[in-house]
This record gives structure tokens, C-alpha cells and sequence, in this order.
């Protein structure tokens, strides 16, 4: 069971507290934060705490610390999925990433959704597109009077029954759907330009705007390089089990379809990285060199390329030259921020530099690593492509499309 909800800011400080069972005192969040900020604990502390008896599950999202204080008896997984939705929520209703700014300035709104979306202590309403019509019923009713103090809001027969996640009678024009496929990949790059590991965590965002109840459904290419696929509640899961295609009924709105992870990569990754860094005790220096070339023939450029490379605390500003683009440095983080507009097709680009160390303290024991992050629209590295994408039950004129997009995860360049 849920008891309490608390949403903490970078400092520590609580931004909101929801409590569904009794009220759970802030010296278990202060227990909790002072184990979390603890020196190189702020990655490595497990999602699911322990703490006098109770525990709690906590996300970091847009700068904020999300917690659920719940029973030891209760399924972790289930707050995990829960504060996902509500982060979803938060960011469909303030139509803007949930910050600790958006979410003070829309703090009645965000208690109202947390009001809607647990029933007691389980969580029941988690679609945005019914929020929407629950919300909105909540904002016209008029609790002027004692019996209407209680909050009780009567909602019309398209609001309940039919699916959880459509109300029903829906009315669009024009009825338009579109997917976009993304695929975030992680990998990790050798000094020579080697991948040592890589895999390719995605997701199939959608954009419906349909009216009645129609019916979908999607056939891929190749559903077996799918892997730990997990799947919005709309999907047919009986369908996809025994002939792996996709059949629902899409809620009405911005939703994630489903995301998977695949170890497949149909194609070579299309940014060929390579560099070197180098440190001279005697003279205190360090030099250093990366190296980036378009290498997919499927790919016509890249945009907004950039290469990030966090230095030692206490160096100088680093002397660098670049071929394409350019470096910037910050002498409040000590880091070197190389940027190109657009990747020229078959020819290296570089970036080359040297920093000096104070002349006291030690020579750092490793070399830092060098963090790229792109994004290419119209490739899809897994190779997965949708062959059939058909709707039924909607006799309209309708505008469909699928979009795919390959970026950079976790992408760490080992000098």
C-alpha cells in the first residue's frame, strides 16, 4: 500500500507531500536524504530503500527526487510504474517538463491528479486522457455546500465503462495518427575506435487524434529482435503472444506504445569515435585529441553533434583547436563542451587541446572519458521497420505515419 508521496528538490527541500494513509513525519525523508547525498552514494543507492520498517522507492527526474513511503508487503515494482505515470501526467497536464518551478506553480492541479489517480491507498486512474475528463468534471462542480464539500462528482456515461484508458464518443477532424520509434543507443568506445559493448534501449512514442473506438494494429519486419518488451495496458497481449502483433485500441492523446531493448545492431553505428589523452608528470600537462567521422552509408548527416569532456578539477583553461564547429570551456564545472552543427559526410573531424595542472597535487590516476550525445532522424539501428499499419472500426479519411529516430544514450568514449 501507498502512504505518502513526497517530490524533494536538489537541496533537499520538500516541494510537495501527499498523504493517502495517516501521515507519514519527514524524519524518514531526512533519514532517507542524508543516505542519499552521502559521498558517491547519489548513483549507486538502490531504487528501493529500507527504513525503520517501511520502504521507500525514489526516482531523480528534471532535478527533482520523487518518494514513496509505502508497506514492506507490497510489490516495489508497482511504485516504480506508478511514479513514472505520475511524472507523465505532470508533464501532460503543466504541458511542460515537471520542474520545481512548474510543479509550484501548478501545485492545486497536482494534488487534484494525485487525488484522481489512487483510490485509497492503490493506484486506479493513470491515463491522461481520462484525467482530462475526470479533472475537468472536479473544476465544474461547486463545493459551496456542506453535502458538496465532500467532493462528489457526478460523471456522464462517456466518462465510465468501455476501456480504462478511452472514454468513449470521441470526436477529432481531421483523425490523424503518428508513431515515432526511438532508439537510444549505449555504448562504450575504445581509444582506437573499437566498441567494447553497445545495445539499443527503445521506444514507440504516439501521437492520436481518433475519433470512436477504432481498432489498430501493427505488424513489424522482425518482432524477434524485440527483447524485455513492456507494453501500454491498451495492447492485446493474447494477440501479440501467439502471432507478435500489435492490436489495440490507442487512448486518445500522447502515450508511450510500448518500449523494448534489443543487443541487435542491424547496422554499424553510424559516428565513428576515436581519441586519445595523455598526461606528462614532468611538465604537468595533459594533451588530448577526439576524432568523429560519418561512416553509414544510410545516413546523410548528422546534426547537433556534441562531445562533452568532464576535466580535473583546479586545471587551466585548456588551449584547443578544432576543425569544424566549437569548444567551449567552463571554469565552474571543468568541462570542455565541443559543438558541430553538422557532421560533413566521409571526412574527420577534430577537436585537439592540452590543459595544465596546478603545480601542486597529484597527476590524476585515470583518463576521463569523453561523453557524445546525437540524434538522426530516418534511421533505425535495430533494423526494426513497421510493414502493415492498419485501422479498422473508423470510416474517415485518415492521416498515419511512422517516424524513426536513432540517438545517443549512454555514449562514452574511453581515452
Amino acid at each position: 500500500m501507498i502512504k505518502s508521496l513526497f517530490i524533494l528538490n536538489t537541496g533537499g527541500d520538500v516541494v510537495l507531500e501527499k498523504h493517502w494513509q495517516g501521515r507519514t513525519g519527514r524524519n524518514i525523508i531526512s533519514q532517507f536524504w542524508n543516505e542519499f547525498t552521502k559521498e558517491n552514494r547519489t548513483k549507486d543507492l538502490p531504487p528501493i530503500v529500507r527504513i525503520r520498517r517501511q520502504t521507500i522507492v525514489h526516482m531523480r527526474k528534471y532535478n527533482l527526487l520523487y518518494l514513496i513511503v509505502a508497506d514492506q508487503d507490497t510489490s516495489p515494482l508497482m511504485f516504480i510504474e506508478f511514479l513514472n505515470r505520475v511524472i507523465e501526467v505532470f508533464s501532460n497536464f503543466f504541458s511542460t517538463e515537471p520542474t520545481e518551478t512548474s510543479v509550484k506553480e501548478n501545485l492545486p492541479k497536482a494534488f487534484e491528479l494525485l487525488g484522481e489517480m489512487m483510490d485509497n491507498v492503490f493506484p486506479v486512474t493513470t491515463e491522461t486522457s481520462m484525467l482530462k475528463d475526470m479533472i475537468g468534471a472536479t473544476m465544474k462542480s461547486t463545493p459551496n455546500t456542506i453535502e458538496n464539500s465532500k467532493k462528489f462528482v457526478t460523471l456522464s456515461s462517456d466518462q465510465v465503462g468501455g476501456l480504462p484508458w478511452r472514454r468513449k464518443n470521441i470526436n477529432h477532424s481531421p483523425n490523424e495518427i503518428f508513431f515515432d520509434i526511438i532508439e537510444s543507443i549505449n555504448a562504450t568506445i575504445e581509444r582506437s575506435g573499437k566498441c567494447l559493448n553497445s545495445e539499443i534501449i527503445s521506444k514507440i512514442n504516439c501521437e492520436s487524434k481518433l475519433s470512436g473506438m477504432p481498432t489498430l494494429t501493427m505488424v513489424f519486419n522482425n518482432s524477434s529482435i524485440l527483447e524485455d518488451v513492456s507494453f501500454h495496458q491498451c495492447i492485446n497481449l493474447d494477440t501479440w503472444e501467439r502471432r507478435k502483433i500489435l492490436d489495440f485500441v490507442p487512448p486518445d492523446g500522447a502515450f508511450e506504445l510500448l518500449s523494448y531493448r534489443s543487443n541487435r545492431m542491424q547496422t554499424q553505428i553510424p559516428l565513428y569515435t576515436s581519441g586519445r589523452f595523455s598526461w606528462s608528470k614532468k611538465k604537468r600537462k595533459g594533451k588530448f585529441e577526439v576524432i568523429l567521422q560519418l561512416r553509414n552509408s544510410l545516413v546523410k548527416s548528422i546534426d547537433n553533434v556534441s562531445v562533452l569532456i568532464p576535466l580535473s578539477r583546479g586545471c587551466s583553461s585548456p588551449a584547443v583547436k578544432t576543425s569544424n564547429g566549437a569548444a567551449f570551456f567552463n571554469d565552474q564545472t571543468f568541462e570542455l563542451k565541443w559543438e558541430i552543427k553538422k557532421m560533413p559526410k566521409n571526412k574527420e573531424v577534430t577537436l585537439k587541446g592540452s590543459i595544465k595542472l596546478p603545480n601542486k597535487g597529484e597527476i590524476p590516476r585515470e583518463k576521463p572519458v569523453a561523453i557524445i550525445t546525437f540524434s538522426i532522424e530516418g534511421l533505425c539501428m535495430s533494423g526494426l521497420k513497421v510493414t502493415n499499419l492498419n485501422i479498422s472500426n473508423l470510416k474517415k479519411k485518415i492521416f498515419k505515419g511512422v517516424k524513426f529516430i536513432s540517438k545517443s544514450g549512454n555514449f562514452t568514449l574511453k581515452f
